[in-house]
């Protein structure tokens, strides 16, 4: 990974249902930075792609996702700093769950030449009534059905991806339990100091 560029790249991890998508507007509205989602195009692949590729072909997809993201940042971050919802780390551990193997998964990600980020927000739900309450809220899909019982194996498996990919230091950890978002976005600002 590299770091060539003077503006801050922050990225917005965690469980679906966190409040990813309200922070990231409101973290850039804040700090006047340009939120990236997805590349162009790659939403409509991904939705051919999800339900009929095997979990490697389906992770190699989204490397080539991740690696487009990386240069796409690359290009804004020159001009402004960026928040970004989702990278590297949480693709990983989305298909380490469905049965890829970390070290491979690891080393083939550690291949690759991404911006790294200056942050990464990492942001849970604790509190399970409330996590499904959101969920249903914005529309529970067929991908959070089915991470609904493996929440506890997508908190084991960020820890151990983030130090193998060697980011641990970078993480600020928000549970939004109960917390309004300006309140999350209060906690994620004095974490970004």
């Amino acid at each position: 990974m590299h770091q060539d560029n003077k503006q801050p790249f922050y990225i917005i991890e965690g469980v679906d249902g966190a409040g990813k998508t309200t922070l990231g507007n409101l973290l850039s509205s804040r700090l006047n930075a340009s939120f990236y989602e997805r590349p162009n195009g790659f939403g409509q692949a991904m939705e051919l792609i999800n339900p009929v590729a095997s979990p490697t072909s389906r992770f190699l997809f989204f490397l080539a996702y991740t690696q487009q993201t990386s240069d796409e940042v690359s290009a804004i971050r020159s001009i402004k700093p960026v928040v970004c919802v989702r990278y590297i780390y949480t693709a990983i551990v989305y298909h380490v769950i469905k049965g890829l193997d970390i070290e491979w998964a690891c080393s083939i990600a550690n291949s690759l030449v991404l911006e790294k980020p200056t942050k990464i927000i990492f942001l849970d739900v604790i509190n399970k009534k409330e996590r499904l309450a959101r969920l249903n809220e914005r529309g529970l899909t067929r991908e959070d059905e089915l991470m609904l019982d493996k929440i506890e194996e997508v908190r084991y498996h960020y820890v151990n991806v983030v130090k193998k990919l060697g980011v641990e230091e970078l993480i600020v950890n928000i549970d939004t339990s109960g917390k309004t978002p300006p309140k999350v976005l209060t906690e994620a600002i004095s974490g970004l100091k």
